[in-house]
């Protein structure tokens, strides 16, 4: 038996509420852009699936910070507050992962009280941070250790809170499908209704798995609020990274390629069509990431950045 990974939402095993959940708080938000979830649920139910599932969605960096290393999620703060106030032109937002974040530190726990801060005030100004934050817990308030207690209804409600898990009922429906019936009460076998340990019981007793096809449509992730863009100007990289000679040359091929897309469409752009242009003709611009600058095909802002090129309206 052979189970492959779920790239999308409808290809999950149950945790309807979860996903319910998160699809209402990017509809809300009209986009990812500035997302904060909180993913909390018994090991095995799936939250790093999920996660994986909204960074993929995100199609920009992912980072995975240690939450046993102080100092290293302490180097992320500044990166992300940066990324809060920083619209996107489209697309590439960059996603931080904290796994097993009940291990924070208080002081680690108060600093992201100030990120959040950040992200709530950028998003009153009508901006759309650059950015999606996905915290993961196994623990729940009352198993979480002291220091985190504290903070935890502060914490967890200035997030979108998904309670991660499958029911009886869902594991049943979904394992009497792909066994084609053969398997109808797998959730009463099972000492813990978890997606790991359902299939870890088809497995050993050798049930056949069929290929179903998903019964719902693919979640389509919304347009930042529908905003378009245009082409306007570029300056030139004043930055005093090493690969500044060689920034500003590929920066002018791709304002080039980005103002033919545009004025040739007569009109403003949605990002997606913008972005498609772009990865077809293989461009990229230099983007200063936490470790330095490195090449990308997502455009920047100018904020601190060595190019501006695109507007964005609404």
């Amino acid at each position: 038996m052979t189970q492959s990974t779920p790239k999308a939402f409808n290809q999950v095993i149950g945790n309807g509420a979860a996903i319910d959940r998160i699809k209402r708080e990017i509809a809300d938000n009209h986009g990812l852009g500035g997302c904060v979830f909180f993913l909390q649920g018994a090991t095995g139910n799936g939250k790093t699936m999920l996660a994986d599932i909204i960074a993929d969605m995100a199609d920009g960096d992912v980072y995975r910070p240690n939450c046993n290393d102080d100092d290293v999620i302490k180097a992320h703060f500044d990166s992300i507050k940066t990324l809060a106030l920083t619209p996107p032109m489209f697309g590439g937002l960059s996603v931080f992962i904290f796994d097993e974040c009940d291990r924070l530190s208080v002081e680690n726990i108060s600093n992201f009280k100030t990120v959040f801060d950040t992200i709530h005030r950028a998003k009153n100004a009508g901006n759309t941070p650059q950015v999606v934050i996905i915290f993961t817990t196994a623990q729940t308030k009352d198993t979480v250790n002291h220091a985190f207690r504290k903070h935890w209804d502060e914490f967890v409600t200035r997030c979108a809170f998904c309670k991660v898990g499958v029911t009886a009922e869902e594991l049943n429906e979904h394992f009497a499908k792909v066994t084609d019936g053969q398997l109808t009460n797998v959730a009463w076998k099972i000492k813990v209704h978890s997606i790991r340990e359902a299939l870890a019981y088809v497995k050993t007793h050798g049930y056949p798995i069929l290929d179903v096809m998903p019964e719902s449509e693919s979640f389509v992730l919304p347009e930042s609020c529908s905003r378009k863009v245009e082409f306007v100007q570029a300056n030139v990289c004043s930055c005093s990274c090493k690969t500044k000679n060689a920034a500003p040359k590929k920066q002018q091929g791709l304002i080039a390629i980005i103002a033919d897309v545009v004025k040739s469409a007569g009109e403003p752009m949605s990002y997606s069509a913008v972005r498609h242009a772009i990865d077809e003709s293989g461009s990229y611009i230099w983007k200063k990431g936490i470790e330095g600058y490195y090449r990308t095909r997502q455009v920047t802002s100018a904020r601190r950045g060595c190019v501006k090129i695109l507007r964005v309206f609404t």
